[in-house]
């Protein structure tokens, strides 16, 4: 662990932001997530950054300030009260989604060789997107009617493996790489 002042690049690099694959931002403050998201950014050029801000109007400056990713705390929030007041069912599921571990899960997966040519709605998980070519398209896109090599899916599946539905991938089955 490194405590310091995650603006000023000798803590971030301290923390090894310099080697990381992903960095997530989330301070108290969206001053300070933008200047560390610059400082991060400026650290590692090829990291992936998903940072937080408090108020939707920054959330085009922190994409400015190099953020892959931008997460609006409040919008969140918002939603998931205006859910639960609409329809209390709808709320609950949705808390379920962001819950950790436990119920249902939102889970990217990789596409299995016995996948290949299938569609979406055939699988045993319940795929809600697709990734192909680094391009997210819905399940009833008409560009995904069959699912090809390389695709990867975003799927809804229970948190835990059940004994009657294995999770794909887990079983020595082989994925649908395009390097196949």
């Amino acid at each position: 662990m490194v405590t310091g002042d995650a603006t000023r690049k000798e803590v971030l690099m301290r923390a090894g932001v310099q080697d990381a694959d992903q960095v997530i931002i989330t301070t108290n403050r969206d001053d300070s997530n933008v200047l560390t998201t610059l400082t991060a950014r400026q650290a590692n050029p090829k990291a992936w950054i998903i940072a937080a801000v408090r108020e939707q109007e920054n959330a085009s400056l922190m994409k400015q300030s190099g953020a892959d990713s931008v997460i609006t705390s409040s919008d969140a929030v918002g939603r998931l009260l205006g859910l639960s007041s609409l329809s209390p069912t709808l709320g609950s599921v949705m808390e379920d989604l962001l819950s950790y571990g436990q119920g249902l899960e939102v889970a990217e997966r990789e596409l299995l060789v016995n996948e290949v040519g299938m569609q979406p709605q055939g699988l045993p998980d319940q795929v809600i997107s697709v990734v192909r070519d680094e391009k997210v398209y819905n399940y009833f896109d008409p560009v995904v009617t069959r699912l090809a090599r390389g695709d990867r899916l975003i799927v809804v599946r229970s948190a835990r493996e059940l004994p009657w539905a294995p999770r794909p991938g887990t079983h020595n089955e082989d994925y649908a790489t395009e390097t196949d």
